[in-house]
């Protein structure tokens, strides 16, 4: 008798085989949006590899279980998408969101600061192989888009400014691998382009309520601010990788990180915020 846990890795390969097929779909008769359909295709194909190789048991039940929500809804998403007449949204956040918890999988088998308890193990090229397909994704270059397009960056001077921010993560990031990578030097200045975004969206709903922490400001902005397409669940997807993001990049002055894994946690923190910006209709920004 199959355990929770592997029953649960089934339906998980099930919603990415679906989100293959829809995003394969999508490509195909969307021709404007191709590469943002590639880049899901290619995700999904390599996330499948990646999971195809886990041992259920190895990764937490509640791992598992926001696995499954989030490509579930990112199916959803893509089929709606497909049966659009006309006015075919851009997915953008989609593959933002999806690169973002499945780089969450990943770091199970990697940073020192997640629980040891069901760490992943799973074969070097599966897990490279995914990597190089995320960082095909140009995730600063669509974070930087989504930023100017609200014009977030002529909403924030100086240090708050998160393209500035943005920028100095890159910087950092890019430094030759013969010089050490600093891991504060590239996630902090990302965690507040994050959290900055989060503050400059807050100030710009009409109606401004009290929030206790980033999961309820994801849901907050999300309710005033998101176009009519995206759902509850998608919210719920977002609101719940926040609290994790902010709690590993955040981690960065206590923890030491390997190259590799400040190469996980930029890909993201970027993708994080092209999937949170990618929700947000400025048209319903408050005058």
């Amino acid at each position: 008798m199959q355990s929770d846990s592997e029953q649960q890795k089934r339906e998980l390969l099930a919603k990415i085989k679906t989100v293959k097929g829809e995003a394969k779909r999508y490509i195909e008769i969307n021709q404007e949006f191709i590469e943002t359909g590639q880049i899901i295709f290619d995700v999904a194909n390599a996330a499948e590899q990646v999971v195809g190789n886990i041992v259920g048991t190895q990764m937490p039940t509640t791992e598992w279980k926001d696995q499954i929500n989030a490509w579930e809804n990112a199916g959803a998403r893509i089929y709606e998408a497909n049966q659009a007449l006309g006015n075919v949204p851009d997915l953008t956040y989609v593959d933002g969101m999806l690169s973002t918890v499945v780089t969450g999988m990943i770091s199970y088998t990697a940073v020192t600061s997640q629980p040891q308890v069901g760490v992943v193990t799973v074969p070097d090229s599966p897990v490279n192989g995914l990597l190089n397909v995320l960082e095909h994704g140009k995730w600063k270059e669509k974070a930087e888009k989504e930023i100017k397009r609200i014009e977030l960056n002529n909403s924030a001077s100086g240090r708050r400014n998160p393209l500035l921010l943005l920028n100095d993560a890159q910087d950092a990031f890019l430094r030759p691998p013969s010089e050490h990578t600093n891991p504060t030097a590239v996630l902090i200045p990302l965690r507040e382009a994050i959290e900055s975004s989060i503050a400059i969206l807050l100030k710009k709903r009409p109606q401004q309520e009290k929030t206790r922490n980033i999961s309820s400001k994801i849901h907050s902005i999300a309710k005033q601010l998101k176009y009519d397409s995206i759902t509850e669940s998608d919210i719920d997807t977002l609101a719940n990788e926040s609290e994790k993001i902010k709690d590993i990049l955040s981690s960065a002055k206590q923890n030491s990180f390997s190259r590799d894994e400040i190469r996980i946690l930029y890909i993201r923190g970027c993708s994080f915020l092209v999937s949170i910006l990618g929700i947000i209709d400025n048209s319903r920004f408050k005058n």
